[in-house]
């Protein structure tokens, strides 16, 4: 006479199949996650290099119009500023400021006569804009 009795436990190969099916969807899992992590980085990379690029063209256009340049003068120091005087009289100062951030200020008419970079500087100290000299 047969045992009606049954056998529901797992055997040790069902276990392990169970485990490296697991261990397979994890990985899957893992492995998608950190490749949405590395396209988000190149996203933000990449916007800040077409920022960059941007920028880049906008100062060159400004510097393109520009007559005269007051600022820096020509002594190989470095400087994080430029100042000069646009076609249409305008002045004009690119800058880095206290946060290493790109600005710019136009000035329209400015009263400039004489030493033109002394007054240049003084206009925009005015301004706010600080000069390392």
């Amino acid at each position: 006479m047969k045992s009606l009795t049954s056998n529901r436990g797992m055997t040790f190969v069902e276990v392990m199949v169970y485990a490296v099916v697991f261990l397979i969807i994890l990985g899957f899992i893992t492995h998608l996650l950190w490749g949405t992590r590395q396209a988000e980085t190149g996203r933000k990379r990449l916007g800040i290099f077409q920022d960059l690029r941007l920028s880049s063209q906008k100062i060159n256009l400004a510097l393109s119009h520009a007559t005269r340049i007051l600022f820096p003068p020509a002594d190989g120091k470095s400087y994080h500023q430029i100042v000069f005087l646009s076609e249409q009289g305008e002045l004009l100062v690119i800058y880095l400021n206290d946060k290493d951030q790109l600005h710019s200020k136009r000035i329209n008419n400015p009263s400039i006569s004489g030493d033109l970079q002394a007054c240049a500087v003084e206009i925009l100290r005015k301004q706010g804009v600080q000069f390392g000299f």
